[in-house]
């Protein structure tokens, strides 16, 4: 009896730990997109390009490209997505001849006026926010466990396109 009471209470340690350690990597970052932004543009003074979140190693971070005024002053900031912290800064040059193009292009959306269109269209948490060389942007939403990509045109705001996974 005392050896079966136990292991009950033995097995109900490891499960209750186990989903402790879970609920600790939560897959829901506790500051915004925004936030992660300022954070980065505060440490790195230029335009954003690029935010992703992910996660690595059991850590939610935004990954946030940043382009400086000329090639040599382009980084890549990791924000943690618990804190808002920066956790890391590194050159991120490109020499790639369509990225200078883009760059030197002017759009009429914003990275954040982008975001906003999509979130009208299809609600849920933006994991992935990209202006491509194309002249639209690439938004991934996590939407009822699916994951959503729609292209929102970088003049007008239209939807060019979604595509569900």
């Amino acid at each position: 009896m005392k050896r079966k009471l136990f292991i009950t209470g033995v097995a109900g340690a490891i499960i209750l730990g186990g989903a402790i350690g879970v609920g600790a990597v939560s897959s829901e970052p506790a500051i915004s997109f925004e936030k992660a932004k300022e954070a980065a543009v505060n440490q790195v003074n230029g335009t954003i390009e690029s935010i992703e979140l992910e996660e690595d190693d059991g850590l939610l971070k935004y990954d946030i490209e940043v382009n400086g005024s000329d090639r040599s002053d382009d980084k890549e900031v990791e924000v943690d997505a618990a804190s808002g912290k920066v956790m890391n800064v590194e050159d991120d040059r490109d020499d790639d001849d369509d990225r200078d193009d883009r760059m030197n292009k002017q759009v009429n959306i914003s990275h954040e006026e982008a975001i906003n269109i999509t979130l009208k269209s299809v609600p849920g948490k933006v994991t992935e926010a990209e202006l491509d060389d194309d002249g639209y942007y690439e938004i991934e939403v996590q939407h009822n466990n699916q994951e959503v990509e729609l292209k929102v045109d970088a003049d007008s705001g239209k939807i060019l396109g979604k595509e569900i996974d």
